[in-house]
């Protein structure tokens, strides 16, 4: 326990450049396993991709009832969407 406390930085160690820049990544990476970040980048995803579809519909229902004319609403959707997709949005 006193060892640890005791510790000297790293950037304040006579080492080389090299050295410093290997121990940060060491130390990087050990503090990313210990606090077990792909796991939770893995269930924010989940959950983000969960939630998607219902918000779609709710924004799909709220549209007819804010009275909002489809060409403008059509516009706005263009201006986020990649042009690859803006033929789905034009009936023929």
């Amino acid at each position: 326990m006193e060892e640890e406390k005791q510790r000297i930085p790293l950037f304040r160690q006579s080492i080389t450049k090299k050295q410093k820049l290997v121990g940060f990544v060491k130390y990087v990476a050990q503090a990313m396993s210990d606090s077990n970040v792909p796991m939770a980048s893995k269930a924010i995803t989940y959950y983000i991709l969960l939630s998607l579809f219902p918000a779609v519909i709710v924004v799909g229902n709220l549209i007819p009832l804010l009275h909002l004319d489809k060409p403008t609403v059509i516009s706005y959707i263009e201006f986020i969407l990649p042009d690859d997709l803006h033929h789905y949005f034009y009936r023929r």
